[in-house]
This record gives C-alpha cells, sequence and structure tokens, in this order.
C-alpha cells in the first residue's frame, strides 16, 4: 500500500525575479554518453522480495522512475549471515525479472563487493574493516579472485546477468559492516588494490575474453577527495584499458544540504574524462530540511556532477529504505504488510531518471542567471530531448528557450514545487516562454526531429604520421591532445586497431588500397605500389568515380619521388611549406614560431582549402601531418606542457625474455640524426628528451587537427562531413629497447583510429579488433557507394551502428627481414598476438613467437615453449590464410594482372642517347667521382618562391643502372624539394615529372642533377639527359636551354665532362608500354573495344588492341565465352564454353544460367568438362546447365568474373 501526502496549497501573487531572458541549447555540441541513472537494493532485497505490494513497488522504482542499473553486493559465500548470502542473490534475481518485465527493458547491473567472505580476511570477519589474509607471506590475491569469479558465474549462471563489476567498495574505509581495507598500493599492513584489480581482471579475461567479460569500474573511494582518487587511479596505471570507467560516492561534507560544497572536487575529477564517470552511491540521512528543500539540494547535486565533473552514470544509495530520512528513495518499514512511501529525494531524482537513459547525450547550454540551472539531453538518434531546469531562488523566473542545430515539435512538462512531486503540468510549445516558479524542478520532455543520414557525405580523411595511441582518450593520462580527445568523443574510438605493416609506405598503400602487403608488394617504406599493382583503385579514386571532388595536403602516402601517387587526386595534392626539421638533431623545443613548422603550414592551407571546398560538395579532402615522425622538433608551447615527471617510460627496455633475433631491428632511422648513437642504447637523458619531445609533436599534431575541426563548423559542413583519423602504424618509445618502429610487435602494429559520423550517436569506444584494411570499406558504405569486391578489409559500419559486436577474430600484421627473404606473419586475437616468421620461396616456417596479452600485455615475455599445443595449432591455421605470395607454400602459376598488363608494348628507333631524335646532353661521369652522389654534379641557378607550386619534367636514361638526385636548394637546410628516395636511372629512356611548392623564397638557389656514384652505380657510367622544364603554376618556364639546343650553354658542372649530341642515326630500339597511367586500372578500357582490362585478363585478350571476338577452339584459347548446345545421346543440353587461366588465384570463374536476361541467375550447373588443355597456361571449359533444356522456352548462360587479388 502506497501513502499519500496531503499538502496545503496557499496561491498568492508571483513576483518574477527576470523574465525575457533565454535559455541556448545546442544541440550539436554533444557532451559526456550517459550510462544511466541506478540505484542499491541496499541490503534489503530480501525484504522487498516479500513484501506484499512487491510487484507494485518494484513498477514505482524501475517503471516509473525508470531506473537504468540495479547496484548489488556480491556476497557469494558469506558464510553464517542473517539473512544468508543466498537470500540477498534470489532477491535480486526476483526483483530484475520483475523490474524487466514490467519496463520492457534490459535493467543493467553493477556488482560491487563490499568485502570477500571472512576465511578471505585478515580478521576473519566479514566486517569492521581487515584486508586480504596472507598464506607464505603473501596477500591471497589470487583466492581472491578466485572467489570474484565463482560469485560471478554463481549470479550469471542464475537469473542475475552482471554487466560492470566493481571490485571492492570503498575500499580505504574502516566500517562496521561488511568492509575490507585495500589501499591503493601495498603497505601500512595492507593489501593493494592495484594488484587486487589486476589479478581479478586477470581471471575474468583469462576465462572469458575481454569481448565476454563485464566492464571494470574502480576504484569506488567514499569520496570525491581528489587527491585520494588520484592515488588509486595512478596506482592502476599505465594499463587503463582495463577499466572502462572511474568510479567514487560523495561522502564529502554535507553535499545533500550544500549541493555546491563539492564543485570543487567536481572540476578537479575532469580529470579523469578519458573514461566514464561513476558516482555510485550517496544518500544521507536528512531529518532538518522540508520536503522541497531536500528535493532542491539532490536536484542540484545531481546537476552538478552531471554538468561540472560530467559522470556519465549517477546512482542514489538506497532505492528503498526502512527509514524516512532520505537515505532511500522509497520509505519501506520492516514488515510485509507496512505502507510504501516516495520520498522528496525521490520525485528530485526522477526527474532526471524517468527522461535520460543509456546512450543518451548531455548537451551544452548556456543561461545567464546562475540561480537557474539548466542541463539538456539528446537520445541516441535524436528524436527526444529532455531539458532539466532547478530554479532554487525564492523568485519566478520566466524563460524562452533557443534549440540550435535541433527542431523542436513539442513536449510535456513536468514540474516539482512545494504542493507538486514531478507532476505534468501540461504540454510545450515550441517558441513560448516558460515560467519556473520559485524553489520548484522543470523537466521538459520534447520531441524533436531525427538527423537525416545526408545522401552524399563529404570526407575529411587525417593521416598522421608515426602516431601510436599516444592519447589521452586512449588511456594516457599524461597527454595533452584535448582536440583527438573531443573528437573521439564525437565518434567512434577502435581501441584495438592494427596495421597491416610497420612502416609509412606499406601501411599507407594498404590503407590507401584496401589491400594487403602480400598483394600491393610494397614492403619497404618507399615502396611504390604503382609499379607493383599499377591497376589499384584508391579511396579517392573510387569516390570521384562516383561523383566526389578530392584532393589533398601533405603525407597521404608515402612521398615518392616528390609526388603522392597523382593518379589517386581529381585536383592537384599539395605538400605544404614550412619547416620539416632537418635531420641535425633527434628532438628539439623550438623557439620558431607555430607558423614555421610544416604542419601548421599544412592546416593553414587546409583551412583556406575547405572554405573552397563547401562549393564542392561531396568532397574527399586528405590531410596528412607529418609529426610525431622524426625529428622531434616543436615549438617551446608544445615543449613546455610536459615537465620530466609527466613522462611515462618503458616499463622494460630490455628485449623480451626468450625473444627472436628476427624480432628486432637496429633502429638505423634514430641512428642517423646527430647526437644519436651508432650502436648500443641512448643515455638516460636521450631517451628522457626523446620520449619528451615526442609527447610534444602529438600536442602540436592535437592542436592542428584542432583547427581543422574548427574550420569545418565555420564553414557549415560539420554536421555532413565523415571526419577519419588514423596513424599508420605504431612506435617505439625505448620499449623493448627499440626506437622507431618496423617490427610486429604490437606497440608497432596498433594505431589509433576515430571515426565521427555526425548522424549517428557515437561516443562510443569499441574493443573490436579491426585493421587499417577496413577504412576504404567503412567509408564507401557510409557514403553509399558500391565497394569493389576485391577489397580485403571489412566495413566497420555495422559496429558504428552496434557498438556490442565483438567484430573479426582477428588482425593481421607483417614485416619483413633479411632483405625480404624471411616475411613475419603476426596475428592478433583477442587474448594472444602470434607470429610465424616464413622463407621466401617455400614458405617454411623459420621460427615462431607468442605473447598473452591478458597476462602480459607490454609483451615481455615469448611463451612459445609454455602454450598449449592445441592453442599453437589453432592460432597457426587462423593465421595460415594470410600467408600469401611469394611466402606461401602454394604459389599460382599464373601470370600476374601487372604481368599480364606490362606485356603489351611498342618498339621504335632513336638515337643512340634514346631519347629522342632532337638534341640531347650526355653527362660522361669522371672515374674518380666517389661514392656521394653530390660529387658529381650540373646545375643551373633558379630562385623559388614561398608558397609558389612548380612543376618539374626531365628524361634520362644511364648506360648501366645508376642513382640520380635532383635538388633545388640554397644549401642542405634550405632546399625547395628533392627526389626522395633518389632515383635509380636505367637503361631504357623514362621521362620523370614532379609537382611540389616551395616553403620558403630563395633567389639564389640552384636546380641541380647529381650523378655521382651513389649507392647504385657504376664508376664511370655515362648519363643522358634531356627535355629539363621547370614551370610555375601559370605556366612560365624558368630552365634555360633544357631541350640542350645549345649544347650545355647556361648550365654549370662539376666532375663530369658534358658531351651535347644531335641526332644520329646509329639507332637504339626503345621499347614503350602500350598502357600507362589510367589506362592500367583493372576496370579501364584502354582499346575502347567495351572491354574492362579484368575481362581482357580473364579471356586472354589483347588490352591495347581492340581484338573482341568471341571463342573459337579451332583458333586457340582466347575470346569471350560462347554457347554450346548438345544434341547427342538422346536429350538436349544446354552449355557455356569460355576459356579459362590455369592455375590463377586472382580470377573466379562463375558460370551463371537463367530462364531470364534481368534475373534469376544461378551459379548451380551440372558438372564441367574440359575441352582443351593444351596451352600450358589456358583450358577451355565447357560449363553445364543444371535444367533441361526441354522443361524451358528460353535459357541463358553467362560467365561472371570476380577480381580477388
Amino acid at each position: 500500500m502506497r501513502s499519500l501526502l496531503l499538502c496545503t496549497i496557499i496561491t498568492s501573487t508571483i513576483a518574477f525575479d527576470s523574465f525575457g531572458l533565454t535559455v541556448n541549447i545546442d544541440a550539436n555540441n554533444r557532451l559526456q554518453r550517459m550510462e544511466g541513472f541506478g540505484a542499491s537494493g541496499a541490503f534489503g532485497e530480501q525484504n522487498l522480495r516479500l513484501h506484499n505490494d512487491f510487484e507494485e513497488i518494484v513498477e514505482v522504482a524501475f517503471d516509473d522512475l525508470g531506473l537504468d542499473i540495479y547496484r548489488i553486493q556480491n556476497r557469494y559465500n558469506h558464510l553464517n549471515t542473517n539473512p544468508p548470502w543466498q537470500q540477498g542473490w534470489l532477491g535480486s534475481k526476483e526483483i530484475l525479472a520483475e523490474a524487466e518485465s514490467v519496463t520492457g527493458r534490459d535493467i543493467k547491473v553493477l556488482m560491487t563487493a563490499w568485502g570477500p567472505p571472512a576465511n578471505l580476511k585478515s580478521n576473519n570477519s566479514i566486517t569492521n574493516g581487515g584486508t586480504l589474509a596472507m598464506s607464505g607471506g603473501s596477500y591471497r590475491y589470487d583466492d581472491y579472485a578466485q572467489w570474484w569469479l565463482d560469485g560471478f558465474n554463481y549470479y550469471n549462471n542464475n537469473g542475475v546477468e552482471v554487466d560492470y563489476v566493481s571490485i571492492q567498495n570503498e575500499p580505504q574505509y574502516l566500517a562496521t559492516w561488511a568492509s575490507c581495507i585495500l589501499d591503493p598500493t601495498e603497505g601500512n599492513g595492507n593489501a593493494g588494490y592495484d594488484k587486487a584489480f589486476e589479478t581479478v581482471w586477470k581471471k575474468f579475461a583469462t576465462t572469458f575474453g575481454k569481448n565476454a567479460m563485464p566492464r571494470f569500474v574502480a576504484p569506488e573511494h567514499q569520496s570525491t577527495g581528489v587527491s585520494k582518487m588520484n592515488e588509486y587511479v595512478d596506482a592502476l596505471g599505465p594499463h587503463y584499458d582495463r577499466i572502462y570507467g572511474f568510479a567514487h560516492h560523495l561522502y564529502s561534507g554535507n553535499a545533500y544540504q550544500n549541493p555546491d560544497t563539492l564543485n570543487a572536487d567536481f572540476a578537479s575529477l575532469t580529470n579523469l574524462l578519458y573514461k566514464p564517470l561513476f558516482q555510485t552511491e550517496y544518500g544521507k540521512a536528512n531529518t532538518v530540511d522540508d520536503d522541497i528543500t531536500r528535493k532542491l539540494n539532490l536536484a542540484k547535486l545531481m546537476f552538478n556532477a552531471l554538468t561540472i565533473e560530467n559522470v556519465s552514470a549517477y546512482f542514489y544509495w538506497g532505492l528503498w529504505w526502512t527509514t524516512d530520512d532520505g537515505e532511500g528513495l522509497i520509505y519501506l518499514p520492516s514488515g510485509n504488510s507496512s505502507t510504501y512511501q516516495l520520498l522528496p529525494e525521490y520525485f528530485a531524482f526522477k526527474h532526471y531518471s524517468a527522461f535520460i537513459h543509456e546512450g543518451w547525450r548531455r548537451l551544452d547550454v548556456d543561461t545567464s542567471d546562475g540561480n537557474l540551472h539548466a542541463s539538456a539531453f539528446a537520445s541516441p538518434n535524436r528524436d527526444k530531448m529532455t531539458v532539466v531546469v532547478v530554479n532554487d531562488d525564492n523568485w519566478a523566473k520566466q524563460w524562452d528557450f533557443n534549440f540550435d542545430n535541433a527542431t523542436v515539435s513539442g513536449g510535456t512538462v513536468y514540474q516539482s514545487t512545494v504542493s507538486n512531486d514531478c507532476e505534468n503540468i501540461g504540454s510545450f510549445t515550441p517558441g513560448s516562454s516558460l515560467v519556473f516558479p520559485p524553489k520548484s524542478i522543470t523537466t521538459l520532455d520534447l520531441d524533436t526531429t531525427t538527423i537525416a543520414t545526408p545522401s552524399n557525405p563529404n570526407i575529411l580523411m587525417i593521416a598522421i604520421d608515426d602516431l601510436r595511441p599516444q592519447l589521452r582518450t586512449y588511456g594516457h593520462p599524461q597527454m595533452v591532445t584535448p582536440h583527438l580527445d573531443e573528437l573521439a568523443q564525437e565518434g567512434y574510438q577502435f581501441n584495438r586497431a592494427y596495421c597491416q605493416q610497420g612502416v609509412c609506405g606499406p601501411s599507407r598503400a594498404s590503407i590507401m588500397t584496401g589491400l594487403r602487403p602480400d598483394t600491393t608488394l610494397a614492403y619497404k617504406y618507399n615502396d611504390d605500389f604503382r609499379s607493383t599493382i599499377p591497376w589499384a583503385y584508391t579511396i579517392p579514386m573510387t569516390l570521384s568515380e562516383n561523383g566526389y571532388y578530392s584532393t589533398a595536403i601533405g603525407k597521404i602516402f608515402h612521398v615518392i619521388n616528390g609526388g603522392n601517387d597523382p593518379m589517386s587526386w581529381e585536383y592537384s595534392w599539395l605538400q605544404g611549406g614550412g619547416s620539416y626539421g632537418g635531420n641535425s638533431a633527434a628532438y628539439q623545443n623550438s623557439a620558431n614560431a607555430p607558423s614555421s613548422m610544416r604542419d601548421h603550414d599544412v592546416a593553414t592551407k587546409a583551412v583556406a582549402k575547405l572554405g573552397d571546398l563547401k562549393n564542392q560538395q561531396p568532397f574527399f579532402y586528405g590531410v596528412g601531418f607529418v609529426r610525431p615522425h622524426l625529428p622531434f622538433v616543436a615549438p617551446d608551447e608544445y615543449w613546455n606542457l610536459y615537465n620530466p615527471s609527466d613522462l611515462v617510460y618503458p616499463e622494460r627496455d630490455a628485449e623480451p625474455v626468450n625473444g627472436l633475433s628476427y624480432s628486432y631491428e637496429g633502429w638505423n632511422e634514430l641512428r642517423t640524426y646527430g647526437g644519436m648513437p651508432q650502436s648500443g642504447a641512448v643515455t638516460e637523458n636521450q631517451e628522457q628528451n626523446l620520449i619528451h619531445g615526442y609527447y610534444a609533436c602529438v600536442s602540436f599534431v592535437d592542436d592542428q587537427v584542432g583547427r581543422l575541426m574548427e574550420a569545418l563548423e565555420v564553414e557549415g559542413l560539420a554536421s555532413n562531413t565523415i571526419v577519419v583519423v588514423w596513424g599508420d602504424h605504431g612506435y617505439h618509445l625505448g620499449n623493448h629497447g627499440q626506437w622507431c618502429k618496423h617490427s610486429n610487435f604490437e606497440l608497432d602494429a596498433r594505431i589509433p583510429l576515430i571515426i565521427k559520423v555526425p548522424w549517428m550517436p557515437g561516443a562510443t569506444k569499441s574493443d573490436a579488433l579491426v585493421e587499417a584494411l577496413d577504412i576504404y570499406p567503412t567509408l564507401l558504405d557510409l557514403c553509399g557507394v558500391e565497394k569493389p569486391p576485391h577489397l580485403q578489409g571489412e566495413s566497420l559500419v555495422p559496429i558504428l551502428q552496434d557498438p556490442s559486436l565483438e567484430g573479426p577474430s582477428e588482425a593481421v600484421s607483417q614485416y619483413p627481414r633479411n632483405g625480404q627473404n624471411i616475411m613475419g606473419y603476426s596475428l592478433r586475437t583477442d587474448r594472444y598476438r602470434y607470429t610465424e616468421w616464413v622463407a621466401k620461396g617455400t614458405g617454411a616456417v623459420q621460427a615462431r613467437e607468442i605473447y598473452d596479452h591478458f597476462l602480459d600485455p607490454m609483451e615481455h615475455t615469448n611463451v612459445l615453449s609454455s602454450t598449449d599445443s592445441a592453442v599453437l595449432s589453432n592460432l597457426s591455421s587462423q593465421l595460415g590464410p594470410y600467408i600469401g605470395g611469394e611466402y606461401s607454400t602454394a604459389q599460382s602459376s599464373a601470370e600476374s594482372l601487372t604481368s599480364f598488363l606490362s606485356s603489351f608494348s611498342t618498339t621504335s628507333v632513336v638515337s643512340s642517347a634514346g631519347l629522342g631524335n632532337d638534341p640531347c646532353l650526355k653527362l660522361d661521369v669522371a672515374d674518380s667521382a666517389s661514392a656521394n652522389i653530390y660529387a658529381a654534379q650540373m646545375w643551373q641557378q633558379i630562385g623559388y618562391e614561398s608558397g609558389e607550386t612548380y612543376t618539374l619534367t626531365f628524361s634520362a636514361r644511364a648506360e648501366e643502372e645508376r642513382n640520380m638526385r635532383v635538388i633545388w636548394l640554397l644549401n642542405w637546410n634550405n632546399q625547395a624539394w628533392r627526389t626522395n628516395p633518389d632515383l635509380v636511372l636505367s637503361t631504357e629512356a623514362q621521362t620523370y615529372t614532379y609537382t611540389f611548392t616551395a616553403n620558403a623564397t630563395q633567389p639564389s638557389a640552384n636546380l641541380r642533377f647529381q650523378v655521382g656514384l651513389g649507392s647504385v652505380g657504376v664508376a664511370g657510367t655515362d648519363v643522358y639527359i634531356d627535355s629539363v622544364s621547370l614551370q610555375k603554376s601559370d605556366g612560365t618556364e624558368l630552365v634555360t636551354n633544357g631541350e640542350f639546343s645549345n649544347g650545355a650553354t647556361g648550365w654549370s658542372k662539376s666532375n663530369l665532362t658534358y658531351v651535347p649530341l644531335s641526332s644520329d642515326s646509329a639507332g637504339v630500339p626503345v621499347v614503350t608500354p602500350a598502357l600507362v597511367g589510367t589506362q592500367l586500372l583493372y576496370s579501364a578500357d584502354p582499346d575502347g573495344d567495351g572491354l574492362d582490362n579484368i575481362t581482357e585478363y580473364a579471356f586472354n585478350l589483347d588490352p591495347s588492341t581492340n581484338d573482341a571476338h568471341n571463342l573459337t577452339e579451332s583458333l586457340g584459347a582466347d575470346g569471350l565465352p560462347v554457347s554450346y548446345v548438345d544434341l547427342s545421346g538422346g536429350s538436349e543440353t544446354f552449355s557455356v564454353e569460355y576459356v579459362r587461366r590455369k592455375n590463377s588465384d586472382i580470377i573466379d570463374y562463375i558460370p551463371e544460367f537463367a530462364d531470364s536476361l534481368s534475373d534469376g541467375w544461378d551459379s548451380t550447373i551440372n558438372g564441367e568438362s574440359i575441352i582443351d588443355d593444351s596451352d600450358p597456361s589456358w583450358e577451355i571449359v565447357r560449363a553445364h546447365d543444371s535444367e533441361s533444356m526441354s522443361t524451358n522456352s528460353s535459357r541463358f548462360g553467362r560467365v561472371r568474373v570476380l577480381f580477388n587479388p
């Protein structure tokens, strides 16, 4: 039975303190994601379960109050208690079953231990403090963890499914009730919370796996005391990935009567916002204040916690309690037939909990009245909005509401005053003012328009060089990365994303083509995938073919020969100006302004470009930043963000136990910088400065990302632009004694990946195993563009739509050793990193290593010898399909698509220089030229201007392979551009074209062609050069005598002899490819015969000549499929006859039959016959229809070709 309180209503004239003011709510400025509101059973589950009004009270508590989370105790095996511990479990089970039945919702459960059983306590008592018992001189952490696991399993398997776990309630509070003292770390005679937490977490992880285990929150300290909270949090580091959220209670001061007393603590606790914050308990007896004051105090305290601390979950102590003083929300006296009563705190709590639920986002609210406290929240799909207004003034307020980026269609107003208890007082009319009575709480339950999905969203892709997940949002609290953190809060953060190879060029090639390194064949940092798979379509190319404007600035692909895969960009790519940093020092805090740096210049130009792009929608815009790549040069203001005490040093700076020689490299990249040791370890001071410099560079680039995000808002592009941020690989900062990347370790393979989709809920961190390969299909899915079937990644859109999905079961990276004669393939599963080192040509496994991430997250020990053989066998089988190319045990003998396309050419006879019949210049290089490439060179003085874009073109060849470097500079530290890496001239003439932007002005610079011996070549080898052109963006030619029609006039030289050549008739045959550039793309049709290159490849046709014809057996194994009807044997059989490549592993031939050309195609066939296999590379196949011709009036056949590289 429920009691009702009678109130005398006194009417009077309302006096207004303020009116005509406005509450501004911005629906696009979304803040913390809500976990929900909750309360605990507070020791009283048994009392409620046996109460006569059980169903009614549960309905009031969970349906009317709208609770999302129910907090229970882990009382498992608490012996000799009254009531028995099983009664607590049974009460929780029946309460939850009834709650979920009456609400139709899943009620989450937070399980907390007030303490373990007495036999695990030092005082042999459940109550009165004590710490963990000891055995053999050590605390019984493992027994404690086993008790936790057993208790969890008991509850979970018997009707109480637990979602969150907190291992110890108030771990430093000495209580007379059930309790257990755990200090942050062992000391003062107490066990350590850190070790207890780690042991329990490992026990759960090894039992369930990371995806199936509950979410752990910690440390549930009894108050908001910042220093003590920080002690516990610091002790739990650095493995913050094990913690879902940080939790605390509010028992400090008299917050129940003075809600503002904790505001300073609330503000300080925002330093923990890289995890969700849980306030998991508060409820104090208040027998002094009247009902409205009690309501206002709680509402204001909740407002402060939600808006100052930004808590995601707020719990009341008791959902019900046996006294009516406010320790519970519901007064439930002892006795099965007692009368329950809803207390003032119930109605204050209801103003939030009944309307705001899991997945909602708090919105930015601006008010100008300090005594009117307004907070706003939006539902995940933005069809609902809740506004809670607390007016604790003695005067009424009249306010207007302004809703930015949201359309409110109407709603309902609920209000608590002296005389009302969260009652429906009418509807809300958009555009009208509202009066808030003195001493009142008001909730607006509003209907809003759902955000529509744009049909062609824009894409801003931000690539950051050498960035490991060293961000605050990834659990590194020392980092100052507010902009990337905010982007993660707005979007989807993937905690376990992996690159395909831990070095720039191959990783970026895989990201942009959607293909693994064994397909791109780009294994070195400067390998150009266009030389191995010229047929590939990149992300911007596919989008451009679907109506997107595509362009980029900065490092997207690895910059090769001054270019960034020019074929990818519909509009020209810019490198960006400013200083890169040089190689004189590996780290430096620069006194120069940020605007002098390359990344700042890239961001400046990108911000301006976004202003142009708003008129070029839809667009794909790539922006690449080079920091935190070496050298770690950052302006002082970023260096000064960190003190040496902020730096986190490696847990272990030695190679892993039982490590392999294949696993490491000599970090020669770092050793090339000034002051770095040429062998051995860095000094302690160098280690400190390198880590400091890396941090500073990360913060510097974070600021540049912030500038881009601000530009999206300013230009009105934020609501329809997808933003994706990725690092190309991880990085070692002294871990394992290693620096830089170049390995298969977790630190080199794991990358940050953040995707913001403005119309999706966001604010989600996923532990799914994903790969950088997945970016390509994900972006196409989000844009509604059909995905090419050959992409080797998987779209992440299903995970974006349902972040609870586990996702793929593995991620795979690889890295070569021994000049690519050995390839390491590394499989990352939920628990393990398993690597096989495989020999080229044979596929034979040379060595293996395995690291257990549940027990050894930093990969300190290779546990191959102690791992169960069945586990190793399963992991090897799981990895097997990813071992490809020349490292596979079963290699295809079929001609590759690249070889096929390159096999078509024309031959012409030109002069002996091989550079055409016009004049050219022979460079007779002195035999004495040293190994330095700059020892022999020719040059011409040509100045450059900052910000100007130039195009350089020239033709060259050498009598034998030889290096050439082209560089435009005043001196080494003042260069506009250079070929990087150096060219390797071949014996065949080639034309080279580069476009770049100067980052400074140098009127006295020289354009130099350097042909000293270098690393490739033979002393004295002659070089031929012709048609040198350097043009400004307006077409102005800067080179004098670039065609060498006046011999060598205008050119200077050193250590070589000029031999001007005019046309001669000696004749040198030059082979010219028939297909170049875009003609090599797999879907191109260079000969215009209606057949793309894949079809020509599949059916043995010539893509350079219109030779389309049907298969005719008598003329050879080439041609398009034909039909065949067999009338022999008394029955008519319909077949499709086609030519098929033997042993091809990149083409699937799929014969299909149908009654209609429009639909109903079926790949079921009645077998096939090999008609002719005399050709070593081809066979003619006849696929038979599975249906009889006698039963069909018409029948059609076709062969579908799938490209699967």
